[in-house]
């Protein structure tokens, strides 16, 4: 049954190593090879090298049935390997043993480390090391498969393993210290990255006003330490895993000097990777100073504000009452003043004081107009004085939510 070529084929670069001839570079499209039914290996040559490391995209092989189903049944990769879940994962250590008809065993294992990695400029990236190792234990062949490796990781390698020790192929874990020692330096890269933008956020002095900081790179800052903290404290866990597997394979392995030193490697880098989980964790809480301390810098500064609005207010307040207290003194006298100085008294006639028949006009027209004063006081003093929850249920009859202030998470 011929199966349907998807759009895009899998190009792998292929790096190989033996005593010798030493390194060889060449590349191939798979799936070419594969859809043409060829007898080509296609990944490994013949005879098969020491050391095999394929580059290769593993975003691009899950697509392709055939390239995923090939890489399954050669290199006997687990299906588990290629399904979303692990994918999607921040990191893990698995391995797995197999023993040939001639009675020796080989070993495949797997892990997958993540990186972030912080540009000066606040740029970022993950770096993402997903390697698939299987070692022959009759050959001492080593396949790495490296998928989604940057570039300059990929370099790195090659650099790392110029000239590789052959005592050191004789245990299927060998590898591992060199792809540890680039996680390391990767991660002291991120950790450090993280602690200069938190010191230059130390440095900064606080203004003669009032504080106005940038509470967005704050936050972006502290983001960037969580996860940095996050993928260390995996890395921790992922290499335990790997130092109690090989404890555990160690009684069974042909080299034991080989397999101490390759262990005291791990448990090194263990270590080391913790140390700088411990750091990373001091800058994520330096961080976390660093907003408090903007916050109750700029909260600071507002209750002063508010504190000297009192006092200003209180001064108001006061004057306004000496204010109110003249009014009210000189009120009567005008009060009384401007009633017998109505057109309704008449002082002037040789019988003395006379009141018109007239005056009840003056009551009429006064204590409608107070009254009606008065209530509509009340009125406008009822309505635009209603306490909160009161204008809140009106405003959401009309349909109205009031949000709360957003705070950056």
């Amino acid at each position: 049954m011929t199966k349907t070529r998807p759009a895009r084929c899998s190009i792998l670069d292929i790096y190989e190593w033996d005593i010798g001839p030493g390194w060889s570079q060449r590349t191939v499209d798979l799936h070419e090879i594969l859809s043409h039914d060829s007898k080509e290996d296609g990944v490994t040559a013949s005879p098969r090298p020491a050391i095999c490391i394929i580059f290769a995209s593993a975003n691009i092989i899950r697509k392709c049935e055939l390239c995923r189903g090939h890489f399954i049944d050669k290199f006997k990769m687990p299906k588990v390997w290629w399904s979303d879940y692990s994918k999607k994962s921040n990191g893990y250590f698995g391995c797995q043993r197999s023993r040939s008809p001639n009675g020796q065993e080989s070993f495949d294992t797997w892990t997958y480390f993540e990186i972030k990695k912080l540009e000066p400029t606040a740029i970022y990236s993950w770096y993402k090391l997903n390697i698939f190792v299987r070692w022959d234990g009759e050959s001492h062949q080593t396949v790495v498969l490296a998928f989604d490796t940057p570039y300059d990781i990929a370099q790195s390698f090659r650099d790392l393993l110029v000239a590789p020790d052959p005592r050191d192929l004789h245990s299927p874990f060998w590898f591992y210290p060199h792809l540890l020692s680039e996680v390391a330096r990767h991660q002291e890269a991120a950790v450090w990255a993280i602690r200069n933008q938190v010191r230059e956020v130390e440095k900064q002095t606080l203004p003669l006003g009032r504080p106005n900081p940038d509470y967005r790179n704050l936050h972006d800052i502290a983001r960037h330490a969580l996860h940095v903290s996050e993928t260390l404290e995996v890395a921790v866990k992922t290499i335990k895993s790997m130092l109690d597997r090989h404890r555990d394979l160690w009684p069974s392995l042909s080299d034991f000097d080989a397999e101490q030193g390759i262990h005291s490697q791990l448990q090194f880098f263990e270590s080391y990777i913790s140390s700088l989980s411990s750091r990373s964790a001091s800058n994520e809480k330096r961080m976390l100073n660093e907003i408090q301390l903007a916050f109750n810098t700029v909260a600071q500064h507002d209750a002063s504000t508010s504190v000297k609005i009192g006092l200003a207010t209180q001064a108001d307040s006061l004057t306004m009452k000496s204010i109110a207290l003249v009014t009210l003194t000189f009120l009567p006298p005008t009060f009384v003043s401007a009633i017998f100085s109505m057109s309704f008294f008449d002082n002037s006639t040789e019988s003395g004081w006379v009141l018109s028949e007239k005056f009840w006009i003056y009551w009429v027209f006064a204590i409608p107009t107070t009254l009606f004063t008065v209530a509509a006081w009340y009125f406008l003093q009822k309505k635009y004085s209603a306490p909160a929850p009161l204008r809140e249920e009106k405003f959401h009859a009309l349909n109205i939510s009031i949000s709360p202030n957003q705070s950056f998470a």
